[in-house]
């Protein structure tokens, strides 16, 4: 008898545990149901949260942002979770200011005004397939925002090429809220990287900033007292030594500096041809930087896709590099909020006082001279662990000057910027630190990042693939003895 009510209690009990629970699961929905603004962003960049630049911005505007998002109800897939997460965004900042910071989403497939409206005021339509009926049609689609303040107006198209909608929203109502657009030179006139190569670069530099050309090679080009920095994108041909010293001067008033360049030239055949920078060299010396004639190799780096007699065939490319986050300088804005980064056949620098790294490569990478003959992926030859080393690939001087130096150009390139956008970051947190615009730095910098895995030594490996084998069958183990010994617990529980 006695046995028979405690068993009735064991089972009152557990019932009563599953109501709890189930109590406990409609508490949370109600609460989630009353406060559908409450959420926890645990994303490593808190993408789905406003950095506090922007929540300043916002909350600060003189006058009324009008902000007219042209939506369509079909949009091509890549768009929707884009879609979703800009109106989060938007909302989000229409709470942060009601009154000045307004809203209003526009279905140009439901109203033909408001189509012929989204056309006035510049928008193109997206043109994509679709499956309708067991068939392919081409459909068009609105997806555009169209800020507004006082009497400026600017178009902001939103595509997927950098996932960042929020620094781009900031930059944008940043540049309707000042009365110019920062303005910077680019050189020209020694081989540097052209627009047909660069065409991304320039589209996003081109929304942000007002760009002009500086032809040093020119004897009547002078660099003007007003401009405040200048960006050179790789130099082929050397500087003569005029124009060295107008860079020079330049640099002596603190006035920045930016400088992306190769030690070595690849051909299309992988064949490489040194370049000569020798008085470009001679000044980043004096600032503590010098350009080594080597390109770095790293186990550290990315798959590349190569062709041979046989067809084409992916690889791990050493010279493709791939930065980790613990080797980007924790105390320059610039690069501290990066979590990743992709460098090309890049040089290596050597660094000295007042200098400092920007980042480098990993602790297992190596050096190659630029001299030899081929970079072929099939005629690598790997050193010994021993023979490998950290080496600096950019680096910033601000004691003595306002100088930073990437030794590397191809990771600026159309082909390459498009597999990663993280290079363009680099580029515009330089130009952003440089001209006193800390603000955007932390907002650009929210971006979705790869995890990388790090590279092991042999001996790490194997106690990495014992623990694997091992560490399942031992789980395994202890939760059979467990539940052997509850269950033989509460049968003799059953029993008294």
């Amino acid at each position: 008898m006695f046995s028979k009510i405690k068993k009735f209690l064991h089972q009152k009990v557990f019932y009563i545990n599953n109501f709890n629970l189930l109590l406990i699961i409609v508490f949370l929905n109600l609460i989630i149901q009353f406060f559908p603004n409450l959420k926890l962003d645990l994303t490593a960049n808190h993408l789905h949260t406003l950095s506090p630049a922007t929540k300043k911005i916002i909350k600060n505007l003189d006058d009324v942002v009008n902000l007219k998002f042209y939506v369509s109800s079909q949009l091509p897939s890549q768009f929707k979770s884009l879609s979703q997460d800009l109106n989060h965004l938007l909302d989000a900042c229409h709470q942060l200011n009601p009154s000045k910071f307004i809203v209003t989403r526009l279905n140009p497939d439901k109203d033909e005004s408001i189509k012929n409206q989204a056309i006035k005021d510049g928008v193109q339509p997206l043109n994509f397939s679709s499956l309708k009926q067991d068939k392919f049609e081409i459909s068009t689609a609105f997806f555009a925002l169209m800020l507004s303040y006082g009497d400026k107006n600017q178009l902001l198209p939103i595509t997927t090429d950098i996932d960042n909608s929020e620094y781009y929203l900031l930059s944008a109502i940043k540049q309707l809220t000042s009365d110019q657009k920062p303005t910077f030179c680019l050189t020209s006139g020694h081989g540097e990287l052209d627009y047909s190569q660069t065409s991304l670069l320039h589209r996003y530099l081109g929304q942000l900033y007002q760009i002009e050309d500086l032809d040093l090679s020119d004897p009547d080009q002078q660099i003007a007292d007003d401009v405040s920095l200048i960006l050179s994108l790789g130099p082929q041909q050397a500087f003569d030594q005029d124009s060295i010293d107008q860079i020079s001067q330049y640099i002596a008033q603190k006035k920045a500096f930016i400088l992306f360049i190769d030690s070595v030239n690849l051909d299309v055949n992988l064949s490489s041809q040194p370049l000569n920078h020798p008085h470009i060299e001679k000044l980043l010396s004096k600032y503590g930087i010098k350009l080594l004639p080597k390109v770095v190799a790293d186990t550290s780096s990315l798959i590349a896709n190569f062709k041979s007699a046989k067809g084409p065939f992916l690889t791990q490319y050493p010279f493709w590099l791939k930065i980790l986050p613990s080797t980007f300088n924790p105390d320059i804005p610039a690069v501290s909020s990066l979590s990743q980064l992709s460098v090309y056949w890049p040089s290596a620098l050597e660094i000295s006082d007042p200098a400092q790294v920007l980042f480098s490569s990993s602790s297992h990478s190596w050096l190659v001279d630029g001299q030899q003959s081929s970079f072929n992926p099939t005629q690598i030859s790997r050193p010994k662990s021993t023979d490998s080393h950290s080496y600096p690939l950019s680096a910033i001087n601000t004691q003595d000057a306002k100088l930073a130096v990437v030794a590397d150009t191809d990771l600026l390139k159309d082909n390459f910027v498009a597999n990663d956008p993280s290079s363009l970051a680099l580029l515009m947190n330089l130009v952003d630190y440089f001209s006193a615009d800390d603000s955007l730095l932390t907002v650009r910098a929210k971006n979705f990042a790869i995890a990388p895995i790090l590279p092991l030594e042999h001996q790490q490996q194997q106690i990495v693939r014992w623990i694997n084998l091992a560490l399942p069958l031992l789980i395994l183990l202890i939760l059979f003895f467990l539940l052997r010994f509850w269950r033989k617990r509460y049968h003799q529980s059953l029993t008294l």
